[in-house]
């Protein structure tokens, strides 16, 4: 392998076959970055094993005094990739500071041209060359897994996570369920109701029945006992008229004044109208004992009262546990009140509620509809299982405990009017023994003694009485027999059965009712699950669009919708139309964005179809080829009509007329005295070609994507493939485009077509010494070189 290389901005080197000119050019392709073999050829497996350890060197560039390399051919692991690597180096420095490959590449680039590649060779390579840039550039800002299309997307996909909880299907979904919901519901609240209220009348009709039998049963005995009772009452009359009589006789006989016969007929009075009052109180307090089916006693009515007021405590709190609604319903009444006042104050668009976990916001107004709906929702709701009868047994203990109360309080009448009637007696019987003395005396207290015995017995017979005669005339209650079996018969009317089908119905209307309590339980839970979604729903909703308005990574969103009149909604409707729209967008743009990762992915594909095709092989792809075809070709065509490339290849050609190729049918056209001229590209001479392929391969260098500060340009294998008045072209050509660009050096390889030291002997002067000179290098290390610039 040649140990140097010339510093030189345009040289040629001569030299024999087989002293590594090659070798030493790709050598410095590997450091510089390049990858001059495929990974899995002969050639690259054989370099790797037998080139060993190396140390390369460039001085004198721009921007460094001194690169270095040294290596090891033997760790180069086959298959390890398309380009270098930095660990394929020992070391790597410029100006003795460890360096990378990347830095390298920054610096300085080698590239070889090989002149044995023909023209479709050439534009196939170009056409790789734009395939690898593309594939370069979505791999830097295309790629699925970073860069920044893969930031515009997680932008996008981020703003659709963010609403995608928002579905206006799942939305108007919910809302038809709910409907069915309540729909069903309302119909099994009637249907239980209908059967409470037959429910209700079958028990009545029972109760109906056992009343008008027990009055039927209780009849002959209660008739018996109320005749003894008016037997007392005549005899007792009869005994009070005879003591009456007495004390009249008696108390005339005695001499009074004027003002003592008035006391005695006042105190006479107010104790005959005392009496009436006691009597009236025994008949009330008789028929309220009767109708409680209790003893008139204040003791006994003490503990029933105490009895029904703590079942009453009782049957309240499992009343109120079984069904809270009532409570509920006066705690939203009373909140409803207060934000009704905010809203007169102006607060009605005020945060209420603000729950960070759930993201739940309700302002004043839309918590004071929400309590309001819940009220009437709970207004609506009948009494779950077992509360009916816990009211109906609450009832009919609070009824109990009323007359109880009134029982209690005639009785308190019955021993007040007691002690005024025996202060009445007492005060008569003053006033009778006043005039009188001695035997008189004693005979009138003894007759007014069996008077008020005899009034004491008749008033307890007299509620006696009563209390029969209400057991008598309505068993208990407040109708006659008469009365309890017309309602009983219109019972059964309503009901539409007889009386021998009464058992049967309310058993059949048992079960029927608890079915219905559980299937009104059912969709109850239904109706509660619905409403609780669609809360929900809603509430996301309206949270994703307060996101969609506030948040400053959905900014995009908005000024793309840009719709003023939604923003300031607060109707649903309003709200779906634009979360729609945000929605809409976002799926557009992510389509838009998956779909420009697929156009460089089929541009690529067509690019690399175009180079198979130039190499008359199936181009295996479709999208694109066409107009990428049209590019390169106007590019292609474009190097051939350089003036030096047509004086030199088409020397003819019309001026005023283009060089035109055709990738498609791999042909040029032109045109020569107005005649159209066109030839396949591999017709063309390999000197033609390779003029051709170094306009084409030079001018790639130009990407100002592929920035460096020194390159190196080599010219290889040209020699035994171009004329020699196309190698002056090609030089004046390698000249012209040095001289236009900082940092470029050329180095032209030929294969050693001539004799210096026969030249050296046939020339003078100067001329003689420059070839002696070259034919001693040639002599020494088996290759020369000529600096041109």
């Amino acid at each position: 392998m040649i140990g140097a290389l010339p510093d030189a901005r345009l040289a040629i080197l001569e030299g024999y076959n087989g002293i590594g000119k090659t070798l030493a050019v790709r050598i410095l392709e590997l450091c510089t970055g390049s990858m001059p073999y495929a990974p899995d050829s002969p050639s690259w497996e054989s370099l790797r094993e037998g080139l060993g350890h190396l140390e390369v060197q460039i001085e004198g560039l721009q921007g460094a005094e001194r690169v270095t390399w040294t290596a090891d051919s033997a760790n180069w692991q086959a298959g390890s990739g398309p380009i270098p690597r930095d660990d394929w180096f020992t070391s790597i420095s410029i100006d003795g500071k460890s360096a990378s490959l990347d830095e390298i590449r920054r610096l300085v680039r080698v590239t070889r041209l090989a002149g044995d590649e023909d023209l479709t060779q050439t534009f196939a390579a170009e056409a790789e060359a734009r395939a690898a840039d593309v594939h370069r550039w979505a791999a830097k800002h295309a790629h699925s897994e970073w860069g920044p299309l893969k930031q515009l997307e997680d932008l996008a996909g981020n703003a659709g996570d963010l609403l995608s909880s928002v579905s206006i299907a799942d939305l108007a979904r919910l809302e038809s369920e709910a409907d069915e919901a309540k729909r069903h519901l309302a119909e099994a609240r009637s249907e239980v109701r209908a059967l409470q209220n037959r429910r209700n009348l079958i028990n009545e009709a029972l109760d109906l029945r056992r009343r008008v039998h027990e009055m039927l049963a209780n009849e002959p005995v209660l008739q018996q006992e109320l005749e003894e009772i008016d037997r007392q009452i005549v005899e007792r009359q009869l005994e009070l008229d005879a003591a009456q009589e007495e004390v009249t006789q008696l108390a005339a006989q005695a001499g009074r004044s004027r003002e003592l016969e008035r006391e005695l007929f006042n105190a006479e009075r107010t104790r005959r109208r005392n009496i009436d009052k006691l009597a009236d109180a025994w008949r009330i307090a008789a028929s309220r004992a009767a109708a409680l089916d209790v003893e008139s006693d204040s003791r006994i009515v003490r503990e029933v009262l105490n009895e029904l007021t703590e079942r009453e405590r009782w049957l309240e709190d499992q009343h109120h546990q079984q069904n809270q609604a009532p409570a509920m319903m006066v705690l939203l009444e009373s909140l409803s009140s207060d934000l009704n006042d905010a809203e007169a104050r102006g607060l009605g668009n005020q945060t209420a509620i603000d729950d960070a976990d759930s993201g739940l916001q309700l302002s004043v107004s839309k918590t004071r509809v929400g309590m309001a709906a819940r009220h009437q929702y709970l207004q609506q709701q009948p009494p779950p299982p077992g509360a009916v009868e816990i009211a109906q047994e609450l009832e009919q203990v609070s009824t109990r405990k009323t007359q109880a109360e009134l029982l209690r309080a005639s009785l308190l009448d019955v021993g007040r009017f007691q002690r005024l009637v025996r202060h009445n007696e007492s005060r008569v019987r003053k006033a009778l023994q006043q005039g009188a003395g001695g035997e008189a005396a004693e005979a009138l207290e003894r007759a007014s003694v069996r008077r008020s015995e005899c009034n004491q017995v008749l008033l307890e017979l007299a509620a006696r009485r009563a209390a029969v005669a209400q057991r008598l005339g309505t068993a208990g209650s407040d109708m006659s027999q008469e009365e309890l079996l017309t309602r009983f018969d219109r019972t059964l009317a309503s009901l539409e059965i007889s009386e021998e089908q009464i058992e049967s119905e309310l058993h059949d209307i048992d079960s029927r009712y608890t079915e219905a309590q559980s299937e009104l339980g059912e969709l109850d839970g239904w109706d509660r699950n619905c409403r609780q979604r669609l809360l929900q729903e809603r509430t996301t909703i309206r949270n994703a669009f307060e996101l969609l308005q506030r948040d400053a990574n959905l900014s995009w969103i908005r000024s793309a919708i840009d719709n003023q009149s939604s923003r300031n909604s607060d109707d649903l409707e309003d709200i779906h139309l634009e979360l729609n729209s945000a929605q809409r967008l976002i799926r557009d743009v992510l389509e838009r964005l998956g779909k420009h990762r697929r156009q460089l992915e089929a541009i690529e594909a067509a690019l690399q179809g175009v180079a198979r095709q130039l190499r008359g092989q199936p181009i295996n792809a479709t999208e694109y080829v066409e107009q990428l075809q049209h590019w390169l070709a106007a590019s292609f065509s474009g190097r051939l009509n350089d003036p030096r490339v047509r004086h030199e290849l088409f020397r003819d050609a019309d001026d005023d007329e283009d060089i035109t190729v055709d990738l498609a049918t791999r042909r040029v056209h032109w045109s020569e005295s107005g005649s159209k001229r066109s030839r396949p590209l591999e017709a063309f001479s390999s000197g033609e070609q390779a003029f051709a392929y170094t306009r084409a391969r030079l001018a790639l260098l130009d990407d100002p994507k592929l920035p460096v500060t020194n390159r190196l340009v080599v010219l290889d294998e040209f020699g035994a493939f171009i004329a020699q008045h196309l190698l002056s072209g090609m030089l004046e050509y390698l000249k012209e485009w040095t001289r236009e660009r900082q940092g470029v050096h050329v180095l032209l390889i030929l294969p050693l077509s001539n004799d210096y030291s026969q030249m050296s002997r046939d020339s003078i002067g100067e001329r003689a010494k420059r070839y002696e000179s070259l034919a001693k290098r040639v002599d020494d290390d088996g290759y020369a070189t000529r600096t041109i610039v």
